[in-house]
C-alpha cells in the first residue's frame, strides 16, 4: 500500500512539472520582446542595420519595432530558428541578409550586434 502511494505522488509531481513547463512555454511564446511585448517599444526607438550581402553592405537605421516585427515574421516561417534573430530583407538589395548592428562610439566601426560581444572588434572599446 505504501509503495502505491509513493507512485501516485511521483506521478502527480511529474504531471505538475509538465503543466508548469507548458504554462512557461505558452507565456514565452506570447511575450515578444520581453514581458510587455512589441507594444512596449517606444515609437522613436531605432536600431542600426547592416547588410551581410558583400555586393551591398548597406548600413541604415530602422524603427526598432518594425525591425523586431520583421524578425518575428521571418522566424515564424522558419521551423528551427536559431537563438540569434534571423536576417531580414535589406531595404537596399532586398536580400534576406540584413542584421542588427552597432556603431563603435570610439572608432565608428559598424559591426553586427551580439549580446555576448561587449567590445568593438576593431579597436577593442568596451560598449
Amino acid at each position: 500500500m505504501e509503495e502505491s502511494r509513493k507512485n501516485v505522488i511521483k506521478i502527480g509531481a511529474i504531471v505538475l512539472c509538465l503543466l508548469a513547463t507548458i504554462v512557461i512555454v505558452v507565456i514565452r511564446m506570447n511575450s515578444k520582446r520581453g514581458p510587455r511585448g512589441l507594444d512596449s517599444i517606444p515609437p522613436g526607438d531605432i536600431v542600426l542595420i547592416k547588410c551581410e550581402n558583400k555586393q551591398c553592405e548597406a548600413v541604415y537605421q530602422m524603427n526598432k519595432k518594425e525591425y523586431y516585427t520583421l524578425v518575428d515574421e521571418v522566424a515564424a516561417r522558419m521551423p528551427n530558428t536559431p537563438e540569434s534573430p534571423p536576417p531580414v530583407a535589406c531595404k537596399e538589395c532586398q536580400e534576406a541578409s540584413a542584421r542588427r548592428a552597432v556603431k563603435c562610439t570610439e572608432c565608428g566601426h559598424v559591426f553586427y550586434y551580439d549580446e555576448k560581444l561587449d567590445r568593438c572588434p576593431e579597436c577593442g572599446t568596451i560598449e
